[in-house]
């Protein structure tokens, strides 16, 4: 499936307007989420991002003037700034890398990875990615068609985030809350295309809708986080043609905050 085949598929369409239309008119139904002790009430995707809530916890040594700890929008968005500095620049891409790992809570396995990495070895991998993507957007490549010479897991994806054009986090949180969301306008998986969930390390129902599947290979993983990022652009592409200015980011820390347990968002899409 090329790229022009994806953004022009009806059931894509479909899930685009529908979240697009979603960002300020809001859902037909209000739900909750959980946040740090409380319960707040979200009846929107701009809802959503008002109560982004991550909190986490940076080592790598940063700045004067940023968080180490923190919970807030803002301040994960300061922290990705610093992140996406460093991952550019061949003197401090290793601080950015455990930055962006850390902040996103992901860091054992994928640090191992790197740690003995030389700069020229994880701009090539980056390279690598970048060509992949877009070679895809540009409609030169099928989705996934080829290899996939390069690393790809909820950790990289964050990586590659900050240094590919218009690509998104792509983990389980993202994932469930996208599928809720199909599932709910659709009532089943599309035909053409899927977005299976990243393994999560929380109970499998929180995440996981029946019928859905997991992602098992680096290959599903990428072609997930393309059909992802894609499908969040042309989210980006319609509300803002009416006014707005949100950014791809804003749109994937709303999703973020929906899936953290999907149970709650059953019925986002019928009357109140």
């Amino acid at each position: 499936m090329k790229y022009s085949e994806l953004v022009n598929d009806e059931e894509f369409r479909i899930v685009v307007d529908f979240i697009s239309k979603s960002w300020n008119n809001g859902f037909e139904k209000t739900f909750v989420l959980e946040l740090d002790n409380r319960n707040v009430e979200v009846d929107s995707l701009k809802n959503a991002l008002h109560y982004y809530y991550w909190p986490y916890k940076i080592k790598t040594k940063l700045p004067v003037g940023y968080d180490y700890c923190g919970t807030s929008y803002q301040s994960s968005a300061k922290i990705l700034v610093l992140a996406a500095k460093k991952l550019n620049s061949s003197k401090d891409y290793f601080d950015g890398i455990a930055i962006v790992l850390e902040w996103g809570g992901v860091t054992n396995k994928n640090l191992k990875t790197i740690k003995n990495w030389k700069y020229l070895e994880f701009a090539n991998e980056v390279k690598i990615a970048q060509q992949n993507w877009q070679e895809f957007i540009s409609n030169k490549l099928d989705l996934g068609v080829g290899k996939i010479d390069f690393h790809i897991n909820s950790g990289f994806s964050k990586i590659y985030s900050l240094m590919l054009d218009d690509f998104i986090i792509y983990d389980s949180r993202t994932a469930a809350a996208l599928n809720a969301i199909i599932f709910e306008v659709l009532r089943k998986a599309p035909k053409n295309w899927e977005l299976r969930v990243p393994s999560p390390r929380v109970k499998i129902d929180k995440r996981i809708l029946p019928n859905f599947d997991t992602v098992n290979t680096p290959k599903q993983y990428w072609t997930c986080n393309q059909i992802a990022s894609v499908l969040v652009k042309e989210v980006c592409k319609r509300i803002n043609f009416k006014g707005g200015d949100v950014s791809i980011r804003d749109v994937e820390a709303a999703l973020f905050m929906l899936g953290a347990d999907i149970r709650k968002l059953k019925g986002i899409n019928k009357k109140k």
